[in-house]
């Protein structure tokens, strides 16, 4: 899974069966909970998809801040956001 390597790169500890899991979000560190989102194009971050983010982040450890890694892939270049 490229969530899972993508975090990794981040030095991020990715979290087990994330979103279907009891651990909510797709990894953390000490200070973040983070969700990653991975397109090809382009991603619109509206109200909901960060209300769900920062809702995760409470539901995994209510003092830590949440963050979103945006990967958008193409097929020579990769860019992440964070």
């Amino acid at each position: 899974m490229s969530e899972r390597s993508e975090l990794k790169k981040a030095g991020l500890k990715p979290h087990k069966n994330s979103g279907r899991g009891m651990v909510k979000a797709d990894g953390s560190d000490d200070e973040f909970v983070v969700d990653v989102k991975e397109y090809s194009k382009s991603f619109s971050i509206t109200q909901d998809n960060w209300a769900k983010i920062v809702t995760d982040t409470m539901k995994v450890n209510r003092s830590k801040n949440p963050a979103l890694m945006l990967v958008i892939k193409r097929e020579t270049t990769q860019t992440a956001v964070s």
